[in-house]
């Protein structure tokens, strides 16, 4: 399941992490990269609180790299500045790769480790931060202690308390759900005591407030009824550090969504035998009345679009995604969290559904 990896001896491809400036001129970009089942967070940064001895960071390549990264990171965004951005950071991952690769030879074990079985050994591999360097003309690299951001928050005490979990609630360590198939960044199709769901995990902690509104609605949907349809709370899931991800019934389909299904039949990939005209009649009429019921529920919908909508393999429309997001387009900004937004995305899936 792990993604930076090459094969076998070669040099691993980064993922950017994030860009960090809490003092303007100090800037920092951590970079993750995997080798032989080991991550390497590699953190490159203009901050003389971080560099080693002696290093002139801000005449070395690397330095002059950020540099001008950090100049882009600021003012008017552009797709212009963007492919820039990119440009740099894929040089300075180049970089920071044929810097740091002796070292992650070094701290790797020879031959690669086993694949992530569970969600515990995806979340949690073994690890290392490393710091490019240079000697004289040459970079290296360095192991240092480095305080991270959490990148799988638990939720909060506060947000707990907001939620109020059921205490029957399952609840399973990470360690017990076990890996079948990445569907999303961090949602993965898993299985637990023989049983196929899906696991939804919190990323950052701007996510995890999303992760709470998802688990809040199922909290306050208590006893699902058949004419609502949504997918099926499971439970939730635990690391060492808290609760990290909510469980949800797995739906078998054909397709990746609703959305998906009318884009594929408009641009002639899919027959419109997927979706005939009594097909989309019966999903506006499913989707209208589960969002009505979550209405009289004192529940917003918040994102409603053809993207949050799955067909399952009975031909029934399923609402997913209760995280609270918002897509522009589907509702007026300043109608986004209400009722009104609600209703202004909903009439856009009858647009939709209704265009051939």
């Amino acid at each position: 399941m792990t993604d930076a990896v090459l094969n076998s001896g070669s040099q691993p491809r980064p993922t950017f992490l994030g860009y960090h400036d809490p003092n303007r001129g100090r800037a920092s970009l951590m970079m993750q990269f995997t080798y032989h089942g080991v991550q390497f967070d590699v953190l490159v940064s203009s901050d003389p609180n971080l560099l080693p001895p002696g290093y002139d960071f801000d005449q070395s390549i690397e330095g002059k790299i950020l540099q001008g990264y950090d100049a882009l990171a600021y003012g008017t965004p552009s797709d212009k500045k963007d492919d820039r951005m990119d440009a740099l950071a894929n040089q300075l991952g180049e970089l920071a790769s044929d810097a740091c690769f002796p070292t992650m030879q070094e701290i790797a074990p020879r031959s690669p480790l086993p694949e992530p079985r569970t969600l515990a050994e995806q979340l949690y591999p073994p690890g290392h931060t490393l710091q490019m360097t240079r000697d004289g003309e040459t970079p290296g690299s360095r192991t240092i202690d480095y305080e991270h951001e959490e990148e799988y928050p638990p939720l909060t005490e506060e947000q707990l308390r907001k939620v109020s979990l059921s205490p029957n609630a399952p609840v399973y360590h990470a360690s017990e759900v076990v890996l079948i198939e990445r569907l999303q960044s961090l949602v993965f199709k898993v299985e637990i005591e023989q049983k196929t769901m899906i696991c939804k995990v919190s990323s950052h902690p701007i996510f995890g407030a999303t992760l709470a509104k998802e688990l809040g609605v199922y909290q306050k949907l208590g006893q699902q009824r058949d004419d609502l349809k949504i997918p099926q709370f499971k439970g939730v899931v635990k690391s060492h550090k808290g609760i990290i991800a909510i469980l949800l019934g797995y739906i078998p389909h054909k397709h990746h969504s609703l959305g998906t299904i009318l884009r594929d039949i408009k641009e002639g990939h899919l027959p419109k035998s997927e979706a005939t005209t009594a097909m989309r009649a019966k999903w506006e009429d499913q989707i209208n009345s589960s969002v009505t019921q979550l209405h009289k529920l004192g529940i917003l919908r918040h994102d409603v679009k053809t993207d949050n909508v799955l067909i399952d393999d009975k031909g029934d429309a399923i609402i997913l995604d209760f995280g609270g997001g918002n897509t522009v387009g589907w509702a007026d900004k300043d109608k986004w969290g209400t009722v009104e937004g609600d209703s202004q995305a909903l009439e856009k899936i009858r647009e939709a559904l209704r265009e051939y």
